[in-house]
């Protein structure tokens, strides 16, 4: 067998997120986004609307703003693996349908019998490339997203020398591959001083000794223990946040964004990975 890396990255720098261009360009990145967590979404039944409500309100729904750092990892399967398995299976996934039920939510999960053809001991060879300002995400891209990891500006109290940063975007189409890949994207491009300076707008890599990824978290999804078991994250100090629904199934704002809608109250979780930075 070959061992060469069967995935390749793409990630989508603040120049892209923010070039100019319609807003239909952020169609693929809502239907990856939404793909994954409509999973828990259906499986769970409280949380009533997608996470990406529609291309204009993307950023707003992940809040980015125009000043914060921002980067969304792709990891993707290369394209002769996804074209070889169509021709002798007929194997193709279409993540650009929204899912309206449980079995649908998991239907553009990898299949188990194709864990061999892409081998997640072979990540560590995996090539990172930039996004220009002009890259397509088109549907091709799309489907072939296994997972991906966003990362950007924390927005709460920070502390000197570290470098602070949340997770976004956090998905995943293949059993285990969530936690890998975000090992991958730390070990290669946090921890990496030129594919740092691509997310970081406040400093180098050497100016930090630690970096910290926060991560807010439904607790009724049964995620603090993915998280804290799969992902080697601790819970912060911070307490849960209890969400109120009211009547008309409208979740109480702050923590979330407007408009969402939920079938009963619900907590937020807070969780924190901190990684040291070593000095060459």
């Amino acid at each position: 067998m070959s061992s060469s890396s069967p995935f390749e990255v793409i990630a989508l720098p603040y120049s892209w997120i923010h070039a100019r261009g319609p807003s239909s360009r952020f169609e693929n990145l809502l239907n990856l986004i939404n793909a994954s967590y409509n999973k828990p979404r259906y499986k769970f039944g409280i949380i009533k609307t997608p996470r990406i409500k529609n291309n204009e309100s993307i950023l707003l729904d992940l809040a980015i703003g125009v000043n914060d750092e921002i980067c969304v990892y792709l990891l993707l399967g290369k394209p002769e693996i996804f074209d070889e398995l169509f021709d002798v299976d007929g194997y193709r996934r279409d993540l650009t349908t929204e899912s309206t039920t449980v079995h649908q939510a998991f239907a553009n999960d990898i299949p188990e019998k194709y864990y061999p053809v892409f081998d997640l001991g072979k990540i560590d060879t995996t090539s990172v490339e930039f996004a220009s300002d002009d890259f397509e995400f088109t549907d091709d891209v799309l489907n072939r997203c296994v997972a991906s990891v966003g990362l950007r500006s924390f927005h709460g109290p920070g502390r000197p020398r570290v470098k602070e940063l949340e997770l976004t975007a956090f998905t995943s189409f293949m059993r285990n591959t969530a936690p890998v890949f975000l090992d991958f994207v730390i070990a290669e491009c946090l921890l990496n001083p030129k594919r740092f300076a691509r997310l970081s707008q406040t400093g180098e890599l050497q100016d930090y000794d630690k970096i910290t990824i926060h991560a807010d978290v439904i607790k009724e999804h049964g995620l603090v223990e993915y998280y804290v078991k799969k992902c080697a994250f601790v819970q912060a100090d911070r307490p849960d946040v209890h969400v109120t629904v009211a009547e008309d199934m409208k979740a109480a704002e702050g923590i979330f964004e407007k408009g969402v809608l939920a079938a009963r109250d619900f907590h937020i979780s807070f969780l924190e990975k901190e990684i040291d930075v070593e000095k060459v």
